[in-house]
């Protein structure tokens, strides 16, 4: 059987979230307001799992 490997991000590397969701936000706003929403792609984020909850 293959070893399995699962990375998981420190608090500090997942601080940045929030600013990407605005930075995403915006962006689709944008496209709202010059009608090229088929330019831009959904804010997708898979939701967080604590390590103590993979485990």
């Amino acid at each position: 059987m293959p070893s399995r490997v699962e990375y998981f991000a420190t608090p500090l590397g997942l601080s940045p979230e929030p600013i990407l969701l605005a930075l995403c936000e915006w962006g689709q706003h944008h496209a709202d307001e010059l009608d090229e929403h088929d330019r831009v792609a959904d804010c997708v984020m898979r939701p967080r799992q604590s390590a103590q909850a993979a485990n």
